[in-house]
């Protein structure tokens, strides 16, 4: 559950044991037109998930091959 106090509020996401994961859902905002941005400390196919409206959606998954994050679901936030 991702909630903001601010727009463009930041977390970050650290490495993880092969095969976890991680739903991450954009459940709450205290004023209209936050965002959140989810910066892993390694992403296959961008550096960075935002979350622009509630209901965003992604779910990832740690990789030990690819020492990395993969996306495995996405609903309307966009991995750039």
């Amino acid at each position: 559950k991702i909630t903001t106090l601010i727009t463009g509020a930041a977390f970050t996401l650290g490495a993880a044991t092969d095969g976890r994961v991680l739903k991450l859902l954009y459940t709450e905002e205290v004023a209209a037109g936050d965002t959140a941005i989810v910066t892993p400390s390694a992403l296959v196919g961008g550096t960075t998930v935002t979350f622009n409206d509630l209901g965003d959606y992604a779910e990832l998954m740690w990789d030990d091959d690819l020492a990395s994050w993969i996306v495995t679901s996405l609903y309307n936030a966009v991995v750039a």
